[in-house]
């Protein structure tokens, strides 16, 4: 492996080396993939995340090695929320160092030792190690929150119930005999 290079950007549309084809590709599948423990990633990264680029509220960090994205990170950077909102290394680049690196970067952008950041059960091991390193307090364990039988571990804040909406289905209802909700 040749040396190690941490290359972030804010706005993608600003540096050109993010621009390139395969690193959009690489960034998209690791987003992408994501989707086992967050089914919606895809909708949120499009209609919440990608519109706070153009605000300073979001960003995007990459690390590249070999001209190849390792790791990502995105980050939500809002006065009343900072949160790691995922963090990603890619198998084959773990356990040297990416992932302390591209946390450590993550913490300098939210200027804070103590961002907001939820795991899903399945993952929590590969995340251990760093939240021992930097002192995470675990703040609440929320179930179905992202997906059914799912526990999600929320450490250094908390998550607020989603607001529920109530479909009305009224073809359905009325096919059925029964009347829809006013």
């Amino acid at each position: 492996m040749k040396a190690l290079m941490l290359q972030y950007h804010f706005d993608s549309t600003r540096d050109s080396r993010s621009n390139s084809p395969s690193i959009q590709k690489e960034l998209y599948y690791l987003i992408r993939i994501s989707q086992v423990w967050y089914p919606e990633i895809l909708h949120w990264y499009f209609q919440k995340f990608v519109p706070g680029l153009n605000h300073d509220s979001r960003h995007i960090l990459t690390f590249i090695v070999d001209n190849k994205v390792a790791g990502i990170a995105l980050l939500k950077n809002e006065a009343a929320e900072k949160k790691i909102c995922t963090f990603r290394v890619k198998d084959q680049y773990r356990n040297n160092g990416i992932g302390k690196t591209l946390f450590r970067r993550c913490l300098e952008i939210l200027e804070t030792d103590k961002p907001m950041i939820t795991v899903p059960s399945e993952r929590l091991s590969y995340f251990s190690n760093l939240f021992k390193h930097y002192d995470f307090k675990l703040e609440q364990v929320v179930q179905d929150y992202y997906r059914s039988n799912s526990s999600e571990y929320v450490f250094n804040g908390s998550l607020t119930p989603p607001s529920l909406s109530i479909p009305t289905h009224q073809p359905f209802l009325r096919k059925r005999g029964g009347k829809a909700p006013s």
